[in-house]
């Protein structure tokens, strides 16, 4: 895997239902990290998960008063 990958992904804001293009924040490992929405500017949760034999993270987004 190439340490520079950071694939763009379309997400829905938990708070607002917006979608936005998140740049996943990871360098091939697993992250928790905050972003915030573009649209509403709410601080939203992201997790960062590499199943086992995966090419892509699975991404979870979640509001912080969850």
């Amino acid at each position: 895997m190439d340490s520079d990958w950071r694939p763009e992904r379309t997400a829905s804001c938990p708070y607002c239902g917006e979608p936005f293009l998140l740049v996943v924040d990871t360098d091939g490992a697993e992250a928790d990290y905050v972003e915030d929405c573009p649209v509403c500017c709410a601080p939203i949760e992201v997790a960062v998960r590499w199943p086992l034999g995966a090419d892509e993270p699975e991404l979870t987004l979640r509001r912080g008063d969850d």
